[in-house]
């Protein structure tokens, strides 16, 4: 399976979306590490994948924040139209949309991973990941819609706060 991992991702042209974040949740490093949140143009972004493409390849969308950038659904529609797969490893679940979802999907995308952090609404607003509980259910009741079967979570682990 790690083979065929490999293989996928070699195969892949990889194309850097944004460099930062502007969310500054408290425990990332991007976000601080990176100021300013900087988007490339689509312009540019256009240019880059389709001098990217080729038939049957996959163009991988980088950057901490892929999904705040203002023309992500354009791009992986237009990597589909080329006949191209888009991929993108991460997502905020503010940034989903139906329609963002439904390009995925019909890109091949087939997981997504998706970052609570933690557990409770209480200590996401202490790290300054401002996403409620309901904001999570939604998106993935959004991915179950559009069939996205394979869901990841990733948890901050021995994070807690004082009262």
């Amino acid at each position: 399976m790690l083979q065929h991992a490999r293989h996928r991702i070699a195969d892949m042209s990889l194309v850097e979306v944004s460099r930062g974040c502007p969310r500054r949740c408290r425990f990332c490093a991007a976000g601080h590490v990176y100021r300013p949140y900087r988007i490339r143009t689509l312009e540019t972004l256009e240019r880059e994948i389709i001098s990217n493409l080729h038939p049957h390849n996959k163009i991988g969308l980088l950057g901490a924040a892929v999904g705040d950038h203002p023309d992500i659904t354009h791009l992986v529609h237009l990597i589909a139209t080329h006949g191209a797969a888009a991929a993108v490893f991460f997502l905020r679940v503010d940034t989903l949309s139906e329609e963002l979802v439904e390009r995925l999907r019909e890109s091949g995308q087939r997981s997504f991973t998706v970052a609570p952090e933690t557990g409770s609404e209480r200590l996401r607003q202490v790290i300054a990941k401002d996403l409620t509980n309901a904001e999570i259910f939604a998106a993935v009741a959004l991915l179950a819609r559009h069939k996205i079967t394979r869901l990841k979570l990733y948890f901050l682990i021995g994070l807690s706060c004082r009262a």
